[in-house]
C-alpha cells in the first residue's frame, strides 16, 4: 500500500481527470477512472475496518469486493454495517455491470448516450462511496484511539 500522502496525490489527480473526462465528453476516460476510484475505495473499507489484510491486493476483483462488504453489513460488522448503505453497494453492482457491457460491446456497438449515462451515474456512485469510506476511515481509527 502506498504512503497516505501519495495515496491522497495520486485520488486528488483521479478526482481532477474524472471532472475533466465528464465535463469534455470523453465518457470512456470516466468509466475507467470511476471503476479505478470504487476499486480502491472498496478496498480502503475492507481494509481500515480489518475485514482483509490484503484489501488492496490486484488479485482482488471489485465484484468480490462488493460481495464482502454487502456479506459484511449483512452479518452487522460494527462499522461498515453503520457506516455503509447496502443501497448503494446494490447500486454500484448495476452500475458496475452496465459500465462493463458498454465496454466489452464498444467495438462492435457504441452507444454515446448509453456511455454519457452510466458515466454520469458512475460519478454520483463513486462519489458517495468515496464519502461511506471517509467515515469507515474515520470510524476505525477513533475505535483504535480507544
Amino acid at each position: 500500500m502506498k504512503k497516505n500522502y501519495e495515496k491522497q496525490e495520486r485520488y486528488a489527480l483521479l478526482k481532477a481527470k474524472l471532472s475533466r473526462a465528464l465535463k469534455n465528453g470523453f465518457w470512456f476516460e470516466a468509466l475507467m477512472i470511476e471503476y479505478a476510484i470504487a476499486e480502491d475505495r472498496t478496498s480502503s473499507i475492507l481494509f481500515y475496518a480489518k475485514v482483509s489484510d490484503n484489501a488492496y491486493s490486484h488479485s482482488k476483483k471489485l465484484s468480490n469486493k462488493l460481495n464482502s462488504i454487502e456479506y459484511q453489513i449483512g452479518k452487522k460488522h460494527p462499522i461498515i454495517s453503520k457506516k455503509v448503505s447496502l443501497s448503494l453497494i446494490y447500486d454500484i453492482k448495476k452500475w458496475k455491470d452496465s459500465r462493463n457491457e458498454l465496454v466489452h460491446r464498444a467495438c462492435n456497438y457504441y452507444d454515446e448516450e448509453s456511455a454519457q449515462v452510466i458515466a454520469t451515474e458512475g460519478a454520483i456512485l463513486v462519489k458517495k462511496l468515496s464519502n461511506d469510506s471517509a467515515k469507515v476511515t474515520r470510524a476505525s481509527k477513533a475505535t483504535e484511539d480507544k
